[in-house]
């Protein structure tokens, strides 16, 4: 699918089924009324695979490192959680910048996850694509917290220019 914007003109990639596991560890704070507050950055890998397999293109793997900052009422188990990415694909081509916020529960909450920018293949990058995901976070243990996010059909929209550029590092 192609879209004008002004004088941009760009193609959605509809990258397929994506999903990533994440470690954090940052500091928690019991903010009263049974209420946590974590604060600090998560790092883990995305993995996109379509039906057919893992999808040939620049971000079919690629490591993550996300500030974060989640609200969790500990007696209801609902989150409220928002931050930013740095993507930085396997294949080096660029860096992907999104900002994210989901709310929900703890089990699972869906959210929002957009493309801000990034560079190399990646320049003009935009688009916004639902997620969901699934947090463990523990006080015990320190600060450290763990969890997942799926992207069922994770799509972002290039500019046309850029989209040739990564189609030919692709070989």
């Amino acid at each position: 699918m192609f879209w004008i914007s002004g004088t941009a003109l760009g193609a959605t990639v509809e990258a397929g089924h994506a999903i990533t596991s994440w470690l954090g560890k940052g500091e928690i704070h019991e903010i009263g009324n049974e209420h946590v507050l974590f604060h600090d950055a998560i790092d883990g890998v995305i993995f996109i695979q379509k039906q057919e397999g893992i999808v040939k293109s620049p971000m079919q793997a690629a490591r993550m490192h996300c500030p974060v900052i989640m609200n969790v009422d500990k007696n209801s188990k609902e989150r409220d959680s928002q931050g930013f990415c740095v993507i930085t694909p396997n294949e080096g081509t660029g860096m992907v910048y999104t900002s994210f916020r989901c709310s929900g529960s703890t089990e699972e909450c869906q959210g929002e996850w957009t493309h801000i920018g990034g560079t190399g293949d990646y320049a003009g990058i935009s688009g916004t694509t639902n997620y969901r995901s699934r947090v463990d976070l523990s006080s015990e243990d320190g600060g450290l917290i763990s969890g997942y996010a799926v992207w069922p059909n994770l799509t972002y929209t290039l500019p046309l220019i850029q989209l040739v550029s990564a189609t030919r590092a692709l070989g």
